[in-house]
């Protein structure tokens, strides 16, 4: 299967060049150059990779930002290499740290820009995405747990669990201090092959942001310390009763977590765990 790789950038030399060479590695090659055509091109192809230009109209210092954030939002298993001709700056750092990206290439760089992206391209063709699980959970006090045990369930259960199951798996949760925090939660949960949703306590904020994801994507697991906290009709998606307190408890749901991201591994259509409004909208 040919890879698909977007160009974005407002120099059409650059466009015609990288189209050309890319092509001659027999690469499928689409190009935009502008933002508005970039969206367009994201919202209908597959995009594997995409190149784009940092600094593409001159209403901002940094306009390809947008397509970045744009393209993490609608196909997050993309990989981004970010093209520029100005040297990495602690503004710019700042700015790209918000978003996924996986390379920078300087166009004016002691290697030629082409030679370099096409080098790029070719090992990230090679590099296998590293997966992400997102967790919803509570962060202050609920009926049966504080604060600071809503933080030890995550550092030292959740994660771990999900972390060692040999999928190469990063698991996070949301950091409530700072951004702005609604965005970034939608933001993870939307770009997470997996979320993990604890319904323990039936939190509000935990059921809303089940329900986003729901919409949004398939390959979620809920869990919760009393499985009566999973209303009925949920119950059979991945639905885990875990045990926090002993290390009986903590080895029982790592292993059960390690079998439910291994099946959803091997059930990549996401049939299995596949969202109630996704089945039926029969997406």
């Amino acid at each position: 299967m040919k890879l698909h790789i977007l160009v974005l950038d407002d120099e059409r030399n650059i466009r015609q060049d990288l189209d050309k060479y890319l092509k001659m590695k027999e690469f499928e090659v689409c190009s935009a150059q502008n933002i508005p055509e970039a969206e367009s091109i994201i919202k209908c192809q597959k995009i594997d990779i995409a190149i784009i230009d940092l600094k593409i109209d001159f209403s901002s210092d940094f306009g390809g930002i947008r397509a970045i954030e744009f393209l993490n939002k609608i196909q997050p298993q993309a990989k981004i290499i970010v093209l520029s001709a100005y040297e990495q700056d602690t503004d710019m750092r700042v700015r790209l740290s918000k978003f996924e990206t996986h390379s920078y290439i300087n166009k004016g760089g002691s290697q030629n820009y082409i030679k370099a992206v096409i080098e790029e391209v070719v090992r990230l063709k090679g590099v296998r995405p590293k997966k992400k699980c997102f967790v919803v959970m509570p962060f202050s006090s609920t009926q049966h747990c504080n604060e600071q045990q809503w933080a030890d369930i995550f550092e030292f259960m959740i994660k771990p669990a999900v972390e060692s199951c040999g999928l190469d798996y990063f698991c996070w949760r949301a950091n409530l201090k700072i951004g702005n925090i609604i965005r970034d939660i939608l933001d993870s949960i939307n770009r997470a092959d997996v979320v993990i949703a604890d319904m323990t306590d039936r939190n509000p904020n935990v059921f809303y942001e089940l329900g986003v994801r729901h919409a949004l994507r398939n390959a979620t697991v809920l869990v919760a310390q009393d499985l009566q906290d999973v209303p009925f009709d949920l119950r059979h998606f991945a639905a885990i009763q875990y045990d926090w307190t002993t290390k009986l408890g903590k080895d029982s749901f790592s292993a059960t977590i390690s079998k439910v991201l291994h099946e959803i591994e091997d059930d990549p259509n996401g049939k299995n765990l596949m969202s109630p409004v996704k089945e039926y909208l029969s997406i």
